[in-house]
Order: structure tokens, then sequence, then C-alpha cells
């Protein structure tokens, strides 16, 4: 591989985490934090509970510290399960690792569109710009003050990709994939976005069942930009 191929194959990503390092900074290098709604209500004292937890000074089975008494662990939300939860906990505090951890999400999802639009053959310049216009975007940016939201739709890029490479060639590694992204993605805490992506996913293929060949059509007539 040249070196010309191998810098245009890393700034893409390279440019991702620079942006989103830019926009986290405060959170990530001044102590800032964000706050807004469910973040401070749900999202940062439940990463604080597993915080807690690993340290030995907090049950999640049944915690006192909500309400009369909560079982926590049950709660969807706090996405207790999922393992970069587990990381971020057992590295920092929970609203360090909550800032940190949207910090992650932003990348995961902006790099996921990307990866999924060169997969359907848009260019480089196409595919980034696509993958900045998500991730950056206000109406998704919005979604990083609650925690189990952020983290559950970054993945959807990669669901929809794992589940083009399972249709393009079931075999037993691409469904592994397809359901580790699955698995995921249910952990994350909010299943709202997992039951959308698994209608998208049936209605995907009974379109492109019905309608594949028209797709094809269009697409060798019209190309990729």
């Amino acid at each position: 591989m040249s070196v010309h191929r191998l810098v245009l194959g890393f700034a893409p990503f390279t440019l991702i985490i620079a942006l989103a390092t830019a926009a986290f900074w405060p959170a990530l290098f001044h102590g800032a934090s964000l706050v807004d709604a469910d973040a401070l209500v749900f999202s940062i004292p439940l990463q604080d509970a597993l915080v807690k937890f690993l340290q030995g000074d907090q049950s999640l089975l049944w915690s006192n510290m909500w309400s009369g008494g909560y079982p926590a662990f049950a709660e969807g939300q706090g996405a207790f399960a999922h393992p970069l939860n587990w990381i971020a906990a057992a590295l920092t505090d929970g609203r360090t690792g909550f800032n940190i951890l949207q910090w992650v999400y932003v990348i995961v999802a902006a790099y996921g569109t990307y990866y999924l639009c060169r997969k359907t053959g848009l260019s480089r310049g196409s595919s980034l710009f696509a993958a900045l216009a998500v991730a950056f975007s206000q109406l998704w940016l919005k979604d990083h003050r609650n925690g189990a939201v952020s983290g559950t739709i970054a993945l959807v890029p990669w669901a929809i990709c794992a589940m083009q490479n399972w249709l393009s060639k079931p075999d037993a590694k691409a469904a592994v994939r397809f359901g580790v992204v699955l698995c995921l993605m249910i952990l994350s805490g909010y299943p709202p976005i997992v039951h959308g992506a698994i209608v998208y996913f049936f209605v995907f293929i009974a379109v492109s069942a019905v309608f594949g060949s028209e797709r094809r059509r269009y697409q060798a007539q019209f190309g990729t930009y």
C-alpha cells in the first residue's frame, strides 16, 4: 500500500477525531460537563452508581440513593452491562466518564456513517460530508444529553453495514459480526432505537427482494458521487 493511499485512508478518521475533540474540549479538558435534561437526572447519576459499585460502596441490586429505594440494575438507561460503561467507570468518576463516552460515541457514529457510505459506493468526499452532517447535526448532538440514546444510536450505521454484509455473504463470520453489533445496541440501554432499526432491516430486505434489480439499474444509470 502506497503512502498516498495510507494517508487518504486515515485522513477522514483523523478529521473526525479532531472535530469531536474540538467539540468536547471543555468537557474533556476543562472540567465542564453536559448537564442538560436527562444527563443531570439519569445518565450521570447512573454512571456514578456504576463507579460506586465497582469501588464497593454501593449495590446495583438495590440503592437507597433514589426515592425510597430503587433496583438500579433494572434501569435500562443505566446500560450497566455495556462494556464501555464498565471501562469508563473503572478509570474515572461518573461525570468524567459520561463526558468521555459522549466523545467516543460521536466518533463511532461519524466513522460508522462514513464506512456505510463507502460501502454503498460513495466517494471519500461524499462519505466524509455525510459522516460530519450526521454526527455533528443539531438533532444528533442533542441526544448526547442521554447516554443511553447516544450510545445506542451511534451503532445504527454499523448495524446497517453488518446487515448488508450478512445479506451479501451470509456466512458465520458475517452473522457473528451482525449479532455482536445488535447485542451492543441492546446493552446500550435504549430499546426504541433497536426496535426502529429492526423494523428498518425488515423493510430493507422486503424492498430489496422486490425492487433490488430496479435499484441496481438506477445506480448504474446515474452513478454515485
